[in-house]
């Protein structure tokens, strides 16, 4: 069964790079999914086409999985180096940085059967993903354990608050979408690296185990979405033609 939603995974991912060839659009991918990765990306089918994806210009966000606060947890897909890998943060509903966390579930790195030590790194970005609300969707399963009181919804029955890296990686996808509205002319690679570098590191300790959140919890730390878009902007309005 696992293999058959792989395998599926990967037609749809090829359905995207052949539809893309024949638009004029920058076309971002939010996958907030994963399983075990049990084997080196360059070895695991999915995390390869996802990297030939990219290699087309496609960009790529990816949840890290929900299975912390334990190492070596990353998920596949988000194990591809290549990809944007989401942890998700827990910010307590609070403006103030200082009581933050990243979630306890949030999957942490180092990536396990990395075949070289830049594979190791993941999740590369974190942003909320604890009770973020969402559209409910009347009769589905999670609508029917709101009837039971196991997940918080509107009065209304319309949303239905959620955690995980899967509410997370969302975000980041609209970060990356206004980061290419800004500036199109970016590719992949450039996109990360921006998001990467507007994060904002926890510099405090992971209440999990007592020691500092390092690169593996949380990649580069909360993103900061306006730096990133102005940081955009900023090398489009300087590039020379």
């Amino acid at each position: 069964m696992v293999k058959e939603v792989y395998q599926n995974v990967i037609k749809a991912i090829n359905k995207i790079v052949d539809k893309a060839k024949g638009m004029d659009k920058k076309v971002v991918v939010n996958m907030s999914l994963g399983g075990p990765a049990t084997k080196p990306w360059d070895q695991d089918p999915l995390c390869i086409a996802i990297h030939n994806a990219i290699k087309e210009g496609i960009y790529f966000v990816v949840a890290a999985g929900n299975s912390g606060p334990k190492e070596g947890t990353v998920a596949t897909p988000g194990i591809t180096p290549d990809v944007i890998t989401v942890a998700s943060y827990d910010d307590k509903k609070t403006e103030d940085l200082k009581d933050d966390d990243i979630a306890i579930s949030s999957s942490r790195g180092p990536v396990l059967n990395a075949p070289d030590d830049n594979s190791k790194i993941k999740p590369d970005i974190a942003i909320s993903g604890v009770r973020i609300w969402a559209a409910n969707s009347p009769g589905s399963r999670i609508d029917k354990q709101a009837d039971l009181g196991l997940v918080p919804r509107t009065a209304d029955k319309k949303y239905v608050a959620l955690s995980g890296t899967s509410m997370a990686a969302p975000a980041i996808s609209g970060i990356v979408a206004l980061i290419l509205q800004v500036n199109p002319s970016l590719k992949p690679h450039e996109v990360k690296k921006i998001i990467i570098e507007n994060g904002i590191p926890l510099n405090k300790k992971d209440p999990t185990d007592g020691k500092p959140y390092d690169k593996y919890d949380q990649g580069s730390g909360l993103i900061n979405a306006y730096q990133a878009v102005k940081k955009a902007s900023k090398i489009m309005n300087t590039k020379k033609y």
